[in-house]
């Protein structure tokens, strides 16, 4: 569970600095 908790935050914290880069 902790682990699939930390790779969901590492996906998403991945996905927020694409978007940032994005705009």
């Amino acid at each position: 569970v902790v682990g699939a908790e930390i790779s969901n935050s590492s996906e998403n914290l991945v996905s927020s600095e694409a978007s940032s880069s994005d705009t």
